[in-house]
């Protein structure tokens, strides 16, 4: 069998390469649709006391949960008075300009929030990461392991797919 390409088949070519290329300077619609599904990793997360990468947190010490249950907060690690007015709902990701997803923690919890997040020796506070980002403070990755490894697949998914076919990128 012989393929024959006509120079309309051509020209759809040359016009679908040029979108995708223009696409491919500007992922930043399916940076929005990958910062959610990392946002929704994290709270997940909180909910279930562990890293997004699916590492349970350090149980508290029973002092701690002593000291919840008279504030009447709840007694998992990272939520307090304010549940997801805390900690959790702190706690930011979005895109910054048409290449960059940032992840942080904003107001008051700011303050804490790096010592809960990296653990603190010198307050024998262990490490509960809430962010998927690995190192020390102030030299950070994005992990890509454990239960991360679904998410980074589907951050790949849907930015090929952005550039290729031109959707949103929302699935």
């Amino acid at each position: 069998m012989v393929a024959v390409a006509t120079k309309a088949d051509l020209e759809k070519a040359a016009r679908t390469i040029a979108a995708a290329r223009k696409r491919a300077k500007n992922p930043a619609p399916a940076l929005e649709a990958v910062a959610a599904k990392i946002k929704t990793r994290i709270d997940v997360g909180f909910r279930r006391g562990h890293s997004p990468g699916g590492r349970k947190w350090a149980p508290l010490k029973p002092a701690t949960l002593k000291a919840k249950k008279r504030r009447n907060q709840s007694p998992k690690p990272l939520i307090g008075v304010g549940g997801e007015r805390g900690l959790q709902g702190a706690v930011r990701v979005a895109t910054k300009g048409r290449r960059t997803i940032v992840m942080g923690v904003t107001g008051k919890p700011a303050s804490y929030g790096a010592v809960h997040l990296f653990g603190s020796s010198k307050r024998n506070i262990p490490a509960r990461p809430f962010l998927p980002v690995r190192g020390r403070p102030g030299s950070v990755t994005l992990f890509k392991g454990g239960k991360m490894r679904p998410v980074v697949a589907e951050m790949k998914r849907l930015l090929a797919s952005y550039i290729v076919g031109g959707g949103s990128g929302q699935r």
